[in-house]
């Protein structure tokens, strides 16, 4: 007995010393607990940085097959499967034919489909899900067809279990698609939630005016730049789900007139100069990396830190010089034999090597502001 005590108080004593040190880790904004199991695996993990909310359908636009109580998934639930399935829709799929529903989730959205089954009759059924941006692209293929699978898994034949939940997809949709595959199965579907991933940050910036039209525009520019904050600025929630430098400068002027001097910002141009370390350019285009430095001269006239702008002084002065030693005494540049203005404009060789001139020239003025006005400082 008196052996026993003695393990077990031991035991605990361990416990409480990992406890304690798992209390003592923090992340930037607040304590992170993980099981005591992980022990010193917490050491070599990520956070996620981003807030996770389930949305139900707003509405179905269409359905065949044999249903039932169709209704029930606009509702959002527990989240749990169960062996009632009082709030469950009931599907049910012939030799004759599939069953299929199409769900409208109100806007557009960034994250993933989470289907939550209850009772069925066999333990996992077989399901296509597509995912869309309208209702064509849900009734779209991928082959033959204008809608890809690149960047985003947007279609997909996934199983599905029984009594259990399963999520599906990370991509940016409005409407849902689900084509129930096996012969002579039924179901009964108790979610289809979208699971909507996103930064959960206020917005600062608004915009109002009498034209309800471009009202609506504003809001969904902003919406739009909102979705594409996720750990990193993105091009876009389908594609491109990369950081662009060239493409980033319209998102950054939103981001600093909406959201502030926010963290994603900081993030994204210390991924950027770590991939691409001098003598590289941004994205392997030389006007990408002018881009940069107009991003960097933009933001830093809107918020003023100095710190992160003594950050990048070594790239940002060595780039200023790489483009300088591109640049002849008689005014004449050749930065980089790979040109690119725009897609529209790739075919138009003349018009891309006017415009990439015309971008030099702009480039160069923020370029000059702060190599003369920061030079000390940032050294």
């Amino acid at each position: 007995m008196v052996k026993l005590f003695i393990v077990y108080a031991a035991l605990m004593c361990s416990l409480s010393v990992t406890a304690n040190k798992k209390a003592a880790m923090q992340s930037a904004d607040e304590k992170m607990y993980l099981p005591l199991a992980f022990g010193n695996d917490t050491l070599n993990i990520r956070q996620d940085k981003m807030s996770r909310v389930y949305i139900a359908p707003k509405k179905v636009i269409w359905s065949q097959g044999t249903i039932r109580n169709l209704e029930n998934l606009l509702n959002v639930d527990n989240g749990q499967a169960d062996l009632v399935n009082s709030s469950s829709c009931y599907m049910q799929s012939t030799k004759e034919g599939g069953t299929s529903i199409i769900l409208d989730y109100g806007r557009e959205l960034h994250g993933a489909l989470k289907l939550v089954v209850g009772s069925g009759s066999a333990a996992n059924f077989k399901m296509r899900v597509r995912l869309g941006e309208s209702v064509a692209e849900t009734c779209s293929e991928i082959e033959g067809g204008t809608a890809t699978n690149d960047h985003a898994t947007r279609d997909m034949v996934v199983t599905v279990p029984r009594y259990g939940q399963i999520e599906i997809g990370n991509s940016g949709f409005r409407f849902a698609r689900i084509d129930l595959l096996d012969d002579e199965a039924s179901l009964y579907l108790k979610e289809v939630t979208a699971v909507f991933r996103y930064r959960n940050i206020p917005y600062l910036g608004t915009f109002r005016c009498s034209d309800d039209r471009l009202n609506e525009i504003w809001n969904t520019g902003a919406y739009t730049v909102h979705l594409n904050m996720q750990e990193y600025i993105w091009d876009g929630i389908k594609r491109d789900r990369l950081i662009w430098l060239g493409d980033m400068h319209p998102e950054t002027n939103t981001i600093s007139t909406v959201f502030g001097d926010e963290e994603s910002f900081y993030a994204s141009l210390d991924l950027a100069i770590e991939q691409y370390p001098l003598p590289n350019w941004f994205n392997g285009m030389s006007a990408y990396s002018m881009w940069y430095l107009i991003i960097q001269y933009d933001w830093y006239r809107h918020f003023g830190n100095l710190d992160f702008l003594k950050k990048h002084a070594d790239y940002i002065l060595g780039l200023i010089d790489l483009i300088d030693s591109r640049v002849d005494e008689d005014g004449s540049e050749h930065l980089s034999d790979s040109r690119f203005l725009d897609w529209p404009s790739s075919p138009n060789a003349e018009g891309v090597e006017a415009g990439g001139l015309c971008r030099t020239g702009h480039s160069f003025v923020p370029c000059l502001a702060m190599k003369l006005k920061h030079i000390n400082a940032m050294r």
